[in-house]
């Protein structure tokens, strides 16, 4: 018994060396078959691509840019006046203060000490916000470059793929673009 099945086990694959590639029933089908499942799934891949980077390229211009210049901006006009607000104080006290010069420990020579200081630190935030928007607006002309080459790149792989079905995919500079 084991002779016979190593007689058969020999004469399979004798006939299968015969055998040129791909002529057997069926093989170049399923081969076919299996690359353009492959071929469709890397477009609808492509595709998916593309419109997650027409979705940040949008996200970016239409929210998170806008959204971060409002938030910098408010808190800007947010320490302008607290400043101001400060400033009256220090204003104040040092006019009521202006008679007890030779008592430096008394409340109020204290009190006008503690808002000096709270005036000094509105105007380093102030100054820390500010700096913050200034990169904000430096930053941007690069971030939106960097999201349409990405947008791009994935159009053009979409292209590479179905090259006659892709339709072309244009970028606006405007602020209201895609």
């Amino acid at each position: 018994m084991r002779h016979l099945q190593d007689t058969l086990r020999i004469a399979f694959w004798t006939l299968l060396a015969f055998v040129p590639m791909g002529t057997v029933p069926g093989a170049a089908a399923a081969d076919d078959a299996h690359v353009e499942l492959v071929h469709a799934q890397q477009i609808r891949q492509a595709e998916r691509n593309v419109q997650i980077a027409k979705i940040r390229y949008r996200q970016y211009i239409r929210v998170e840019y806008p959204l971060r210049l409002r938030e910098l901006n408010n808190e800007i006009k947010i320490g302008e006046a607290e400043i101001r607000l400060l400033r009256r104080r220090v204003d104040a006290f040092r006019f009521v203060t202006h008679n007890d010069r030779n008592d430096y420990n008394s409340p109020t020579t204290v009190n006008i000490k503690q808002l000096e200081n709270a005036l000094f630190a509105a105007e380093l935030h102030l100054e820390q916000i500010k700096a913050e928007r200034t990169a904000l607006y430096q930053s941007d002309r690069d971030r939106r470059t960097l999201l349409k080459l990405e947008w791009e790149a994935a159009c053009e792989e979409l292209e590479l793929l179905q090259p006659k079905a892709a339709e072309p995919q244009t970028i606006r500079n405007d602020r209201n673009a895609a």
